[in-house]
């Protein structure tokens, strides 16, 4: 899957056969940034899954809220991009906006 000159992630059959029923299924795989939030504790909440290029949703604690430290990883997975600090609640969405300087 593309956006212009951009690769955004793949798609692939879970079933080598050749039929149109549930067995044969499409998943797909985005590449997107990793993202990895630290609470005061030091437990890591990784994303534990994404809903397309850029959207991905996160476990939350018990306490349904979220205090720490969001670390941006490329698509790579390993190399850093920046980090800040992050309160989140659980059943909220929320945009990260990177700026630049």
């Amino acid at each position: 899957m593309t956006s212009g000159s951009s690769i955004l992630g793949v798609l692939y059959r879970a079933n080598p056969i050749n039929l149109l029923n549930a067995a044969n299924q499409i998943y797909a795989r985005w590449l997107q940034k990793k993202l990895v939030i630290t609470d005061a504790s030091g437990t890591q909440y990784f994303p534990q899954g994404g809903y397309g290029p850029d959207r991905q949703w996160f476990q939350s604690p018990s306490a349904g809220s979220l205090q720490g430290i969001i670390t941006v990883y490329s698509e790579d997975g390993i190399t850093p991009l920046g980090k800040g600090t992050v309160t989140m609640s659980t059943g909220q969405a929320y945009q990260l906006v990177v700026g630049s300087g």
